[in-house]
């Protein structure tokens, strides 16, 4: 009977043969579901970082009194796409929530990502007035206490 180089028999199959194949098979479905999660995930998170900044834009335009139809537009502009613009306000504060959705390859299944800013009022902080002052000690000042 022939040798090969390695010193087995070239006469019968190998018992193993293919293997390999049919673990890259098995197990590439799940690689793939792995990496489309991942990539979504990253995708919810930029999503994410959109509506904050939305949120922020349209909170800073009312709180320099814009009006309310040209700060949601404006919004509307840097949030997602199919995104939720609301505005809320009490008082001297205005708060503006941007949510969005992002599925998961257009399933059902998926993520739902909020921002919330508040801002204050530009009028508001003028009647409240200046704020606390402080005194901070200079480094070479030391404090001595007779007991």
């Amino acid at each position: 009977m022939p040798q090969g180089r390695l010193g087995r028999s070239r006469a019968g199959p190998v018992p193993e043969s293919g293997s390999v194949t049919a673990e890259f098979a098995v197990s590439m479905p799940a690689f793939v579901l792995v990496l489309v999660i991942a990539l979504s995930g990253l995708a919810a998170a930029l999503d994410h970082v959109r509506c904050v900044d939305a949120a922020r834009l349209g909170a800073r335009a009312l709180a320099r009194g814009d009006p309310q139809a040209s700060a949601l537009a404006l919004a509307h502009r840097a949030a997602p796409d199919r995104a939720v613009v609301q505005v809320s306000g009490t008082g001297d504060l205005v708060t503006v929530t941007v949510q969005a959705h992002r599925p998961v390859l257009g399933s059902g299944f998926g993520w739902t990502v909020t921002g919330v800013a508040t801002a204050v009022r530009e009028g508001a902080v003028a009647a409240v007035g200046p704020g606390p002052t402080w005194s901070v000690p200079r480094l070479g000042d030391r404090e001595t206490s007779v007991t």
